[in-house]
């Protein structure tokens, strides 16, 4: 769309917030995998309304019109490879995960800079 980040990623990504005001928009589909995400207003997505907080996943190379008034937010990228999620680890491994859970209850991962909230103990799943 004519835009791009100065910061450098491993692998190409596309985010974008799409502010409309009653009109429409062909959604890129030079990314393997894009979703769209009403935050507000009336959108629709080829045809089938989209609700803020609702999530549209697009169809690998499928061109999408997008049409209505409000946010959608616009991400996407090519796919990383298989990935284990449990709360908030995500991992190409399960050991990695299960020694995150461990580094997570002995408090050795940094604080958050600004965040002065107290420590969450993770889910017991």
């Amino acid at each position: 769309m004519g835009h791009s980040s100065p910061i450098v990623g491993s692998s190409p990504l596309i985010e974008a917030e799409l502010a409309m005001s009653d009109g429409s928009l062909t959604i890129p589909n030079d990314h393997r995998e894009r979703a769209l995400l009403c935050v507000s207003g009336q959108i629709s997505v080829a045809g089938q309304a989209l609700t803020p907080g609702q999530l549209a996943v697009l169809a690998e190379g499928e061109s999408v019109e997008l049409h209505g008034a409000g946010h959608v937010m616009m991400l996407g990228g090519d796919p990383v490879g298989d990935r284990w999620i449990w709360w908030n680890f995500v991992a190409s491994d399960r050991e990695i995960i299960e020694q995150a859970k461990l580094d997570w209850d002995a408090q050795r991962f940094p604080t958050v800079p600004s965040d002065h909230e107290t420590w969450v103990p993770r889910p017991a799943l």
